[in-house]
């Protein structure tokens, strides 16, 4: 593992995925969710494919432990 790995990071094929951090506003408060992407650069096309296109498919009521 280098030393600059981030210790969140997973690894896909070979590529290594990072978590960003995403904020948005509403009249409830601020929320954060996390964007899986490789770079910077990266996660800001992933948001904005996410902003043109996401919708809400149903309720997560459980995980499961890989």
């Amino acid at each position: 593992m280098s030393a600059d790995r981030n210790p969140l990071a997973v690894i896909v094929n070979g590529v290594e995925w990072r978590p960003f951090s995403v904020e948005f506003d509403t009249d409830e408060g601020t929320f954060t969710v996390e964007l899986f992407a490789v770079d910077w650069t990266h996660a800001q096309m992933r948001l904005d494919d996410l902003k043109a296109t996401a919708r809400l498919v149903g309720e997560i009521v459980a995980k499961v432990a890989q």
